[in-house]
Order: structure tokens, then C-alpha cells, then sequence
């Protein structure tokens, strides 16, 4: 099954900048402080990303573990694109915070979103572009979340709806590993509150390519459904 027939923004059906969150509103300890430090000297200096995915579902709905492959896009400020590898796959595509999924296919049907004010996916889609995004000038860039230094090993973080938040009932946590020299973010993993989970790897970085290269894809998109 690919990223297509079971979208990377999915719970039991698929989840799919108010306020910011700055350093001044988050744990003081400096191992937070070090963290959002790493995260945010690399993201500062990105205008561009490509990385290659794995990525991994854990579920009680499948017999095993759901393993596939991809590519990662992003371009500052606010456009991210996953494109699968399978070629009936489909490509999840967030711009302008506005999710689409594009089938590979013409001959197949895009499958059905939730409303684009879900509070879930709205989460989502605002966190996910936050992480690979260059942080506004004296803010970190993560609105609406708590974000902390879970326990054990590694550079992490660890992000949460806000308490009272209509995004907790679906997802409890996106923890987020960096790359300890370059802070580059490696791995994403997203708990959703029935138990299941999504862990996303990134490798093969590539920062500030010709911006021709990352156009390439986006563009092909917006040919495909016209916007």
C-alpha cells in the first residue's frame, strides 16, 4: 500500500500561524534552549530542502507494519511536498496551508479530505511546514504547541497540541530528531491518541538547490489540477 491509498496525514480516516511560539514561552532548561538552537540555525538558512523518506505505519488496522518510500520538497516559506515512489502513488501536497493530495495516475480519484478547518489536520499541516521553515525573526515558529525535551537519547523534541486543543482528541505528539552537528531534521513521529503511529525518516539532505529543481515538482502539480 503507498502513500497514496493511505495518506501520511491519516489517523482511523485521514487528519487531514495564529500565535507563535517563541523561546521566551518555552521550557527553560538549556537542553531545550540547545535544541531549538540547532533546529533553528539550519532552518534558518534554508530556502530550499530535498531529502529522501522512509516511511513507516504502525497501526491495529494492518496485519503488519506499512513500509514506503518517497521524496521530500520544501520550499520557504510554506510550500511542502511529499511525492511517493510507487507510480499509482500519490503526491501530499501543502501550500499556503491548503493540503491536496494529486494521484500519479490521472485514471484515479483523489481520495476524500476532511474539511481544511479540521482541527487535527490544520495542526498538522501548520507544524509539519514549521519544521523545515526559516523561524521568523526573534520567534521559533511553532504556533499553537508545548514543545519539550522528551526522555532519552538524542537530539529530540518533542511538540503537543495545546491542553484543551480540538487537535489533542486525535494527535498526542510529534516528536522530531535532529542531526546533532547540522540540525538537520532526520526522523518525524507522529502518535496519534488511538495508538497508532507514523514514524517518517529523512536522509540524503540537500539544502539551497537551484530553485529550478524544487520549482520542478510543485509546478508539475499545479498543472495537473489547475491552480
Amino acid at each position: 500500500m503507498s502513500i497514496a491509498r493511505r495518506p501520511w496525514l491519516c489517523g482511523m480516516a485521514l487528519w487531514g500561524f495564529s500565535s507563535r511560539w517563541t523561546l521566551a514561552h518555552a521550557d527553560p532548561s538549556r537542553k531545550l534552549q540547545n535544541r531549538l538552537e540547532l533546529w533553528a540555525n539550519f532552518a534558518g538558512r534554508t530556502q530550499n530542502l530535498r531529502a529522501q523518506v522512509r516511511l513507516r505505519r504502525e497501526s491495529a488496522l494492518l496485519e503488519r507494519p506499512l513500509a514506503v518510500t518517497g521524496t521530500l520538497f520544501f520550499r520557504t516559506p510554506d510550500a511542502l511536498l511529499l511525492r511517493d515512489d510507487d507510480p499509482a502513488g500519490i503526491s501530499t501536497w501543502i501550500e499556503r496551508g491548503v493540503l491536496r493530495l494529486v494521484p500519479h495516475r490521472a485514471d484515479v480519484p483523489a481520495p476524500e479530505l476532511p474539511d481544511r478547518h479540521d482541527p487535527a489536520s490544520e495542526w498538522l499541516v501548520e507544524h509539519l511546514v514549521a519544521l523545515f521553515a526559516p523561524p521568523p525573526p526573534g520567534e521559533l515558529g511553532f504556533p499553537r504547541a508545548r514543545v519539550l525535551v522528551p526522555p532519552g537519547s538524542g537530539y529530540r523534541l518533542e511538540f503537543a497540541p495545546l491542553r484543551g486543543s480540538l487537535a489533542r482528541r486525535v494527535v498526542r505528539t510529534m516528536t522530531v530528531q535532529l542531526d546533532p552537528v547540522a540540525g538537520a531534521v532526520t526522523r518525524i513521529v507522529l502518535a496519534e491518541a488511538q495508538g497508532d503511529r507514523l514514524s517518517i525518516d529523512l536522509e540524503d539532505h540537500r539544502q539551497n538547490l537551484d530553485p529550478a529543481d524544487i520549482a520542478g515538482p510543485f509546478e508539475a502539480l499545479r498543472s495537473r489540477v489547475g491552480g
